[in-house]
């Protein structure tokens, strides 16, 4: 996916509540079954937190099943932040969607913080 625009809401992460990532681009190749989708965070270049979904799934949850055409031009994924994310520091965060045939769809990077909300 030619990405044109890359979202995470909200800002601050709230753990124990749903982020949602949007992407906005050009997909090259439709997206199929066995995808996956990968969310790392770093603090000083040590992994502090990771999730791994079934992006079939987690797409599928936001009304978009798989597999997804490339006239689709706008990805959302939206996962739970867990409870081990570590709190009030500022995370280098990798989101890498990557299709059933094993390219990658998207890498999106950047730096986040998570934090408790009421």
């Amino acid at each position: 996916m030619t990405v044109t625009k890359f979202v995470v809401i909200p800002e601050p992460l709230c753990i124990n509540h749903n982020m949602c990532a949007t992407a906005t681009g050009t997909l090259s190749t439709a997206i199929i079954s066995a995808a996956k989708y990968a969310i790392t965070g770093r603090y000083l270049g040590i992994i502090v937190y990771f999730d791994n979904q079934d992006l079939c799934a987690v797409l599928d949850l936001q009304g978009q099943p798989c597999p997804v055409p490339v006239t689709v031009t706008s990805l959302t994924t939206c996962t739970l932040v867990k409870s081990n994310a570590p709190q009030s520091v500022n995370m280098v965060m990798t989101f890498v969607a990557t299709n059933g045939s094993g390219d990658t769809i998207y890498c999106q990077t950047g730096t986040l913080m998570a934090v408790n909300c009421p």
